[in-house]
């Protein structure tokens, strides 16, 4: 679904390029994890721990990796996460970008970035957020700044609260009115 949405790889392939080990380690130094992160990390501890998967480098992550060979979905990853028959593309596309695009305005609110520049240049480069948005900040306003915030809503009531716009981000957009939110127009 990612490579849909113009990323040229996806999530669980990234994870593995970053490696798994080094994402429970990160994850186990912050205190103020939701409870969707808090299971995520306990995931992560089941495949790195118990089965001795933790990324690429090592042969096998969320993927094996053999040489020689194209990658392939590790098979035991459907007992985890049994596959959905069937799915809203488009849904799940937009809860892709949706939780990255968040993410990335929190690290913005709280000064860990200091302009919005350098989270959509950093999000194509480094994450491989299609580059057709412009980034996780032009993205509010490619979609259009009303439609995020109700799309956000949306996915909020459905999926909790990693969707939750922060009360800064609902005023950027509120202030902007029909501009846009980040840069002049």
């Amino acid at each position: 679904m990612a490579k849909k949405i113009g990323m040229p790889v996806g999530p669980l392939a990234i994870s593995d390029e970053i490696n798994l080990k080094l994402m429970v380690a990160i994850m186990s130094e912050d205190p103020s994890l939701t409870q969707h992160e808090v299971n995520l990390r306990q995931t992560l501890v089941t495949i790195t721990e118990t089965q001795g998967r933790t990324g690429k480098k090592e042969g096998k992550g969320f993927y094996d990796y053999p040489k020689g060979e194209k990658k392939s979905i590790w098979k035991e990853w459907s007992k985890i996460y049994p596959p959905q028959a069937s799915y809203d593309e488009e849904e799940v596309g937009r809860r892709l970008l949706f939780v990255m695009v968040i993410d990335a305005y929190k690290c913005l609110d709280s000064g860990v970035l200091q302009e919005a520049k350098d989270a959509d240049v950093g999000s194509i480069l480094g994450l491989g957020f299609p580059i057709h948005t412009g980034g996780v900040m032009s993205y509010i306003d490619y979609l259009g700044a009303k439609e995020f915030a109700l799309y956000s809503a949306k996915l909020e009531a459905k999926y909790g609260e990693r969707f939750k716009m922060p009360e800064s981000l609902r005023e950027r957009i509120k202030n902007a009115g029909d501009g846009r939110v980040f840069y002049k127009n």
